[in-house]
């Protein structure tokens, strides 16, 4: 899991933007408020992110 998820991150200019701004609360160096993100069901979903990452390159 570990391996699949390092991949798509790699493969994912999106996904690594998703995750910085997921464990930091930022969005371009700016701290992001509850009110001002994207409701949760925007972000990619484990299927899209698995289809990413089996995309070849």
């Amino acid at each position: 899991m570990v391996d699949d998820a390092a991949d798509v991150l790699a493969a994912s200019p999106e996904a690594r933007a998703l995750v910085t701004e997921l464990r930091t609360g930022r969005r371009n160096g700016v701290v992001v408020r509850c009110e001002d993100r994207r409701p949760l069901w925007q972000y990619p979903t484990a299927a899209a992110l698995e289809a990413a990452a089996d995309r070849p390159q």
